[in-house]
């Protein structure tokens, strides 16, 4: 027979699986949301790394022995993802010409001889 505090329990139960899959959707998504709203071209890298890194964390957890420690250091991707999608990509190659005071130009990255 079902009585008040088994509904009450169940009502909780549910209230905090809602919660977690609330915080597990949120936390996957911040590196790419983050990434996106900061314009960085990899932005469909770090959304694919934050949802990888917390899917890892999640089946570490799930899983039992040696197999949950490799995942569970996969979930080290999550917090990559992060701090990459705050990171301002570089372009590659030689810097542009710099203007000197006195009006000339040299090569960026060269010191000039006094």
């Amino acid at each position: 027979m079902i009585d008040a505090f088994d509904i009450l329990a169940f009502v909780c139960f549910a209230g905090l699986l809602a919660a977690v899959v609330v915080i597990v959707v949120t936390l996957g998504s911040l590196p790419g949301q983050t990434a996106q709203k900061r314009g960085h071209p990899q932005a469909a890298a770090i959304r694919i790394a934050g949802w990888v890194g917390i899917a890892m964390l999640g089946l570490g957890a799930g899983v039992g022995g040696a197999e949950a420690r490799s995942l569970t250091l996969m979930g080290i991707l999550w917090p990559f993802a992060l701090v990459w999608a705050y990171l301002t990509p570089v372009p590659a190659g030689p810097r542009p010409a710099e203007r000197q005071p006195d009006g000339h130009q040299r090569p960026g990255g060269e010191e000039a001889a006094s």
